[in-house]
């Protein structure tokens, strides 16, 4: 979660600023362990600001990738950003532990290859993945996942019709509670446009800036407004000669 550490330090010892950072490292694996589709063997361990979720491969890849878009989507909308790696490959993953080469491999692809706020998939277990859902891109040569557009959205919104939980339960999606419910609407890339925008105005690195600014210009192109290096730039005060 990128600015997880800024966002510790301004919690301070407020329970309500640290209650809400529990539950969004939390909700990860609730998301997962409300979808009848993934529930039965996904595992979820938390470390600050780190979160490893392993699934048996006989699951389904589709719903995996789906859940993980929603995640993302709403943790933008909460102001936290993500950055990731999958891949498919042996763990141990229990109560107490988790550890294994896929862990290794998929925190690699996290460090060195993901970058921008994403969650990148391996490359090299991209065959294996089958036939990949819309939520999953591709540019580059890299393949990752890109909720932050009109048709995961309008996908998101089908889902909400009369008597929709055993569609939710289908897809592999939770049922929408709290935040979800007010992401239905037309106006979710404009909410998570203000947010980053907001980001990219005040006072960071230039390394932080250019991971907030390549998501702001993902969903600027998609919704025909300026750029990021259209405003102008608030310095940290040790930048500032």
């Amino acid at each position: 979660m990128l600015g997880w550490r800024q966002a510790v330090t301004n919690a301070g010892s407020d329970p309500k600023r640290l209650g809400q950072l529990r539950r969004l490292i939390l909700h990860h694996a609730r998301y997962f362990r409300m979808s009848d589709a993934l529930e039965k063997d996904t595992r979820a361990s938390t470390f600050s600001d780190n979160v490893v979720i392993s699934t048996p491969t006989e699951e389904r890849y589709q719903h995996f990738l789906q859940v993980l878009g929603m995640i993302q989507l709403s943790s933008a909308c909460g102001g936290f950003l993500l950055r990731g790696g999958i891949t498919i490959g042996d763990i141990v993953h229990d109560g107490e532990a988790v550890f294994g080469p896929a862990l290794i491999r998929a925190y690699d692809l996290e460090r060195l290859h993901a970058q921008y706020p994403r969650v990148i998939l391996d490359p090299e277990a991209i065959a294996d993945f089958g036939k990949l859902p819309a939520v999953v891109v591709e540019e580059k040569g890299s393949y990752f996942i890109d909720p932050f557009h009109a048709g995961f959205i309008e996908w998101l919104s089908s889902l909400q019709k009369a008597d929709a939980v055993s569609d939710f339960i289908e897809a592999g999606i939770p049922a929408p509670t709290g935040l979800m419910r007010r992401m239905w609407d037309d106006n979710v890339l404009k909410a998570v446009l203000h947010i980053l925008k907001q980001q990219i105005r005040e006072p960071i690195e230039d390394k932080d800036w250019d991971k907030v600014a390549w998501l702001y210009d993902r969903i600027a192109g998609r919704l025909g407004v300026p750029p990021a290096r259209s405003y102008p730039r608030a310095r940290p005060r040790d930048l500032v000669e």
